[in-house]
């Protein structure tokens, strides 16, 4: 509000010196007039007077009306933003009576741990929505709350889809390519029981640990013609992974045979925009195999963990993407999740803070790329 306030003041300002000018002007036409000493001169002058006293007046205002203009805009923003508090601090209260009515009906258990967890994840989701565009669902998280905790990751990989997020699920454990074959049916195809199909875990795409072989992998690429994404592990951003990814095989380097194999299993699953169905997970917090690879596998669409809380920022993760803006997408968790930790913030604000941190984690990248 300030800020339009002074714009106001400076163009207050200018209507001031606006006016101060046809004045001085006009005392000038006066010492003229008496000079020339006749009534018609003095007409003419007058005349020729209010003749530029309207033309100024006339932009004096159309600048007036263009700030009225810009204060409703801003108005209407302000509005906006109101409204999207007002709607915030509702849902953060409902997480609340949501939590506590799970121990109140169901005690210190699992299946109370796991409708919070629920609870706090729609809250992200409707925070989040507008402001990113993908949500990764992590299985682990979930896992820890038994089955109770699968039927609540069920219902936010659901919750996720009807809100139109691209929905990653986060799945590095298939082994043996039985084990794949079922939980690819589970994701991208369809379970049957009877004459019902059911698709448990409906996703957009898969993260997979690519170090299993082709075994693990091509039970999920066989529904990327179908328009489905499998993201590989190639170089992930934990503090150890050098010691296994960084090792030599042969002429290279084994983060590097990943890519190598991801480029030979994207046949025919390249897309018009140039790049393949298959994406490369790659950690942002190392920022040399991180340009190796883009400058290496230019058709390879990167998913890059690593924002955040793990150390990287904007400057490192700007080396994922292509000349054009595109071909990655950058991955954060804790520092969006549990950002109204790191500002004391009220818990109870928390998808107010998640909302706040999104924003400035996309205008920071927004600092160093450009998007044509």
């Amino acid at each position: 509000m300030h800020g339009y306030g002074d714009k106001a003041a400076v163009q207050r300002g200018e209507a001031a010196g606006l006016v101060a000018g046809v004045t001085v002007q006009l005392g000038a036409a006066v010492l003229v007039l008496l000079g020339l000493g006749v009534q018609q001169a003095a007409a003419q002058a007058a005349a020729s007077v209010r003749a530029e006293g309207s033309d100024k007046l006339q932009q004096l205002t159309r600048k007036l009306e263009a700030a009225h203009a810009e204060i409703r805009r801003y108005q209407t923003r302000l509005f906006a933003c109101e409204r999207q508090m007002i709607a915030l601090r509702r849902e953060n209260a409902d997480l609340e009576a949501a939590c506590e009515q799970a121990r109140e009906e169901l005690g210190d258990t699992l299946a109370a741990a796991a409708e919070s967890c629920r609870a706090f994840c729609f809250g992200v989701l409707d925070a989040l929505e507008g402001v990113v565009p993908a949500v990764s669902v992590e299985t682990a998280c979930f896992l820890t709350f038994g089955a109770d905790g699968i039927a609540a990751m069920q219902k936010v990989l659901a919750y996720a889809k009807e809100k139109d997020y691209y929905v990653l699920l986060d799945a590095m454990r298939c082994d043996i390519g039985p084990n794949a074959e079922v939980l690819a049916e589970s994701c991208f195809g369809s379970v049957k029981v009877g004459e019902q199909a059911f698709t448990p875990f409906a996703c957009d795409g898969i993260l997979l640990s690519s170090y299993l072989g082709s075994d693990a992998v091509k039970p999920f690429t066989r529904f990327c013609a179908e328009g489905k994404n499998v993201f590989l592990l190639s170089h992930s951003s934990n503090k150890s992974a050098r010691e296994v990814q960084d090792l030599l095989s042969g002429d290279r380097v084994v983060y590097q045979v990943v890519a190598d194999l991801a480029m030979r299993w994207s046949t025919d699953l390249f897309g018009r925009n140039g790049y393949s169905e298959i994406g490369l997970a790659v950690g942002a917090n190392n920022v040399p195999v991180l340009k190796n690879l883009r400058a290496r596998y230019d058709r390879l669409f990167f998913l890059v963990p690593g924002f955040g809380a793990q150390g990287a920022g904007a400057k490192d993760v700007q080396h994922a993407f292509d000349r054009m803006g595109h071909g990655a997408v950058v991955m954060a968790g804790r520092s969006i999740l549990y950002a109204y930790l790191k500002h004391e913030t009220d818990e109870r604000e928390y998808a107010q803070a998640a909302r706040s941190a999104a924003e400035k984690m996309r205008e920071q990248i927004l600092g160093y790329i450009t998007v044509i």
